[in-house]
């Protein structure tokens, strides 16, 4: 690799270590109260008390199960629960139009049901984080199409019909997720200056996706490829769960081991600012990196959001 660019590796290592460092004091929190939510039993009965019943009721369960659906429909009940106003005489006409087009945009992406969501997390942990990217689904779609037959002379005959397929875009809008807290670290100081999202993958897919962009989208593979050949396995993470740490919250509480692949790959989804000191660049100072297995830096390009910063909410 270039030397700028074992200093980008160092510079998000860095950062990582100082937002883990930040973040320890809550993980044991984050697990204690989703052990609670799930109910996992921890009391046993007493050998001398053997008419005490160990079942536990699950008090967490039952209150964030309540609580969160009243709070979400209280914010959604109304049919209009949002409007919007032109600035203009001239925009009145078409304000009505863009409140429908947001509206629409708003049920595509799900917008009910992930808001749910993520108020649930954040009840349940005290703190979750948004994730907004842009999302195109191409589908297929089944249509009937007239069928047109002409005799030898070029007198039409009867039409018939028949049944087609033809690309269909499912969805091309918004997509809302809510990335696992312990696969994201962001900055202790809240200036929002970097973001790191740790996606387990294997190489074969780094392999499949990048001939997809005929070879632009990813570099440094073959580097990639001998440093899992040195390194067969996977750093185990620190955490403090132990478990896996590619599963969601609620299977790596439960404590189900994870089976690595033998072309597992680690990437480190980064996103922030990169002081010119240790790299200028010609467009934009905030990047979007990434980095496979903690050391080589495979992708390197402008953050493709419309302000060049992280799509963290």
């Amino acid at each position: 690799m270039a030397v700028y660019e074992e200093r980008i590796v160092e510079l998000r290592t860095r950062q990582k270590a100082s937002s883990e460092e930040h973040r320890d004091y809550y993980e044991d929190r984050w697990i204690r109260n989703w052990e609670l939510y799930r109910n996992t039993r921890q009391t046993r009965r007493y050998k001398m008390q053997p008419w005490n019943s160990n079942a536990q009721i699950p008090d967490a369960f039952r209150v964030v199960e309540t609580t969160v659906p009243q709070h979400v429909l209280g914010m959604f009940r109304n049919p209009n629960w949002f409007s919007v106003e032109a600035p203009t005489a001239a925009g009145q006409t078409y304000q009505e139009m863009v409140r429908a087009l947001l509206l629409q945009f708003w049920r595509k992406a799900d917008g009910f049901r992930k808001t749910v969501e993520g108020m649930k997390r954040g009840t349940v942990l005290g703190h979750f984080c948004p994730k907004v990217t842009w999302k195109q689904e191409i589908g297929e779609l089944v249509i009937q199409d007239t069928d047109y037959a002409y005799a030898p002379d070029g007198t039409p005959m009867e039409a018939d019909y028949v049944e087609r397929t033809v690309p269909h875009v499912k969805h091309n809008g918004p997509a809302i997720e809510f990335p696992d807290l312990f696969n994201l670290w962001q900055d202790p100081t809240g200036a929002g200056m970097f973001w790191i999202e740790r996606i387990p993958t294997s190489f074969n897919t780094l392999e499949e996706t990048n001939r997809q962009f005929n070879g632009n989208l990813y570099k440094n593979l073959a580097k990639l490829k001998a440093n899992i050949n040195l390194n067969p396995s996977p750093k185990t993470p620190r955490y403090s769960t132990g478990s896996a740490y590619d599963q969601p919250l609620s299977v790596t509480v439960d404590g189900i081991p994870e089976q690595f692949a033998d072309d597992s790959v680690e990437l480190w989804q980064c996103w922030g600012y990169v002081p010119p000191g240790i790299k200028r660049y010609d467009d934009t100072q905030w990047r979007m990196q990434v980095v496979a297995n903690e050391e080589i830096l495979i992708r390197d390009e402008p953050a493709p959001t419309h302000d060049h910063r992280a799509p963290y909410i």
